[in-house]
């Protein structure tokens, strides 16, 4: 049986090599990965054992290679990732292979995935704490008068001080009434005394990825923004507070989301509770209303349950959780409270 993976963080799971182009097949402990003279010495030196590298030909599409071995194994099935490979590439491997029989291994790639070993809590657990340490240098810098970007552009600096790789994505910052946009990029909009700050950031450290949320205020919030904001606080712990192995997500979901109910905050609440992470920043399991993922120990998860009123501001608290027997273990360590700055 062998199966031909294309996606880079799948690739890098199952043979070690981090370079963004390749074409990995096999199967159990032995695969073939292909790549282009780019890649050649750091693939061999970065697959791990059981793995051999072939370098394309220069001004040879990678793809052919792959192709023109799988031509020579004369295999009757193939597996493959049907969510992660183009129409029209699909479409020239099916027409090379005629009489192979295609099935998809998406899924059972996502199973072993989405619990996590040791060594991989333990990188993430090193991303995770990159970004606890950028945000407690943040409190120190972040000021009225500084732009959206200005700020994303520190904790993106400090990230790579604290040996982050790269942000897990793009830093997101956002104040005053422009933080009702749930993903709200940052702007040269100036951050005002008074204005409430989102902060949503993540590092990379050695491939896998953190994601936080931390908010502070640009002077003390008034009674209404503070409401929100602890109904929030409230509903990310109720969310977490019965994160364990053999649970729905989709009841973690509903614990935040019965919470911002009661607080009549409920309609404001516009998307899922979070997301498990890793090799990518958004991997199973779903933390959603409709999700049908049972929580398993060795999982890694995101809790962020948010409020996004347009004319007042956006609040919301993010976390990452491994998933433990008995209930689970928060990653990211940053004080939760609304730091007030003055």
């Amino acid at each position: 049986m062998i199966n031909l993976i294309s996606s880079q963080p799948n690739i890098r799971y199952y043979s070690g090599f981090t370079g963004s182009v390749g074409i990995l097949i096999g199967s159990g402990s032995t695969y073939l990965l292909i790549v282009d003279g780019r890649y050649t010495a750091q693939a061999k030196e970065e697959v791990i054992k059981g793995t051999k590298v072939i370098e394309a030909p220069i001004g040879i599409n990678i793809w052919e290679p792959a192709i023109n071995f799988l031509k020579k194994k004369k295999i009757s099935r193939l597996g493959y990732e049907e969510d992660k490979i183009d129409v029209a590439t699909f479409n020239k491997i099916k027409a090379a292979l005629p009489g192979v029989e295609f099935y998809s291994i998406s899924k059972e790639i996502r199973g072993k995935r989405i619990i996590k070993h040791a060594s991989e809590i333990e990188l993430i657990a090193k991303a995770a704490l990159i970004a606890d340490l950028t945000f407690d240098c943040m409190i120190h810098i972040i000021k009225p008068g500084m732009t959206e970007l200005e700020v994303s552009a520190h904790i993106d600096y400090l990230m790579k001080i604290f040996k982050s790789e790269n942000p897990a994505f793009e830093t997101l910052v956002s104040s005053g009434k422009l933080s009702a946009y749930p993903h709200g990029k940052p702007t040269d909009k100036k951050i005002l005394k008074g204005d409430i700050v989102v902060m949503d950031f993540g590092a990379r450290y050695k491939g896998y990825n953190s994601d936080i949320t931390r908010m502070v205020s640009l002077a003390a919030p008034d009674k209404k923004r503070l409401k929100i904001f602890n109904a929030v606080l409230k509903a990310q712990e109720a969310a977490i507070s019965i994160v364990r192995d053999g649970v729905s997500a989709s009841v973690v979901d509903s614990a935040a989301r019965g919470v911002l109910a009661r607080e009549k905050l409920g309609r404001y609440f516009t998307h899922g509770t979070g997301h498990g992470i890793g090799l990518q920043v958004h991997e199973a399991p779903r933390v959603s209303l409709k999700s049908e993922d049972i929580l398993k120990e060795g999982m890694v998860m995101t809790v962020e349950p948010g409020v996004y009123i347009p004319g007042i501001g956006g609040f919301r608290i993010e976390d990452m959780v491994l998933v433990e027997r008995s209930g689970c273990r928060v990653l990211t360590r940053s004080p939760k409270s609304l730091k007030v700055i003055t």
